[in-house]
């Protein structure tokens, strides 16, 4: 069983996986395959947050023998458990996948281990990709997000390299990531890598956008992904907020653009009328079966003004 406890002998790249609530044997055996021929300059370190029982019981049974696995004794979200790993590596570069992704690739750990050799990178990103065949019907509206706004080649992310990071898989220099750190204000879903992209942006910290994608085959119910919406309009309400709704932060987000120009031409008080009975109705379309991405983003643009606190966007000029 390998050692827990603080990793003191330092290692070119470690792996942070962060996981909740997933099994996540199958990501961590493919990348402990694919590790094994520089194990002595690559590491692999799961964070579980706290997950019920069963998951991290069975996620430790299976991943102790190919990875260091620790289980945290209660939950700390999204932005802190990303900080937390700091704590557990030593490693020069560290590389973030989410828990519940997949390696389909069998060079995906050299290609970020070759980057890292012969280039000085700060940040580099690899993409991800969501499978081609349509899953059930009550899956559908996570999975057409995720294939028509999410899925971009290198090219089309580094038109835009700040405003395309994800933190499903990227890569970072230790040193930046204790620089900037992820913001632990941020306590509910969504968000965290909006804020984090603009501070590497502000910062003048280089993203390198590369083909080396990992899989997203796990999709949120329909029903669950409209709550997420939900949270992560309130989150960046809260984070526009705490920036003061800074006309760069602003300028990288579509949604506080309109709701900028809404202010601008005084319609907040009509769309916060209209807010009540509308967003239940366009729930209601989308859950019945009209994934209209279109529909969607007005969806995200009532329940700003529904759910949000007006205070949320005092600052808009």
């Amino acid at each position: 069983m390998m050692d827990e406890n603080k990793t003191h002998s330092p290692v070119k790249l470690a792996i942070c996986i962060p996981v909740y609530n997933h099994y996540v044997y199958p990501l961590a055996n493919e990348l402990a395959k694919q590790v094994a021929p520089y194990r002595s300059t690559i590491e692999i370190v799961i964070l579980d947050d706290a997950s019920d029982a069963i998951y991290s019981e069975k996620n430790r049974t299976l991943c102790h023998s190919v990875v260091k696995y620790i289980v945290l004794d209660h939950n700390i979200g999204r932005s802190r458990i990303r900080n937390r790993f700091l704590e557990y590596t030593n490693a020069v570069y560290m590389l973030f996948l989410d828990g519940d992704v997949n390696v389909r690739t069998k060079d995906f750990v050299a290609r970020y281990y070759n980057l890292i050799n012969y280039s000085t990178i700060e940040v580099a990103a690899g993409g991800h990709l969501y499978n081609e065949e349509k899953p059930a019907k009550k899956y559908q509206l996570r999975w057409k997000y995720g294939r028509l706004r999410e899925t971009k080649q290198a090219s089309d992310r580094r038109e835009y390299p700040y405003k395309s990071f994800k933190t499903s898989n990227f890569i970072v220099s230790r040193e930046i990531l204790q620089t900037i750190r992820f913001n632990e204000n941020i306590r509910g879903y969504g968000h965290e890598d909006t804020l984090f992209g603009f501070e590497l942006k502000i910062r003048q910290y280089a993203i390198i956008h590369i083909d080396n994608p990992v899989h997203i085959e796990h999709y949120d119910t329909n029903t669950l992904f409209l709550k997420k919406v939900k949270q992560s309009v309130c989150t960046l309400a809260t984070v526009n907020r705490e920036l003061h709704a800074d006309d760069r932060f602003v300028a990288d987000v579509s949604l506080l653009r309109f709701i900028y120009i809404i202010y601008k031409k005084k319609l907040q008080i009509p769309l916060f009328l209209l807010s009540f009975p509308l967003t239940p109705i366009i729930r209601l379309l989308i859950l019945g079966g009209v994934h209209s991405l279109r529909m969607l983003d007005f969806y995200k643009l009532l329940c700003a003004f529904r759910y949000c606190r007006k205070t949320d966007f005092r600052y808009t000029k």
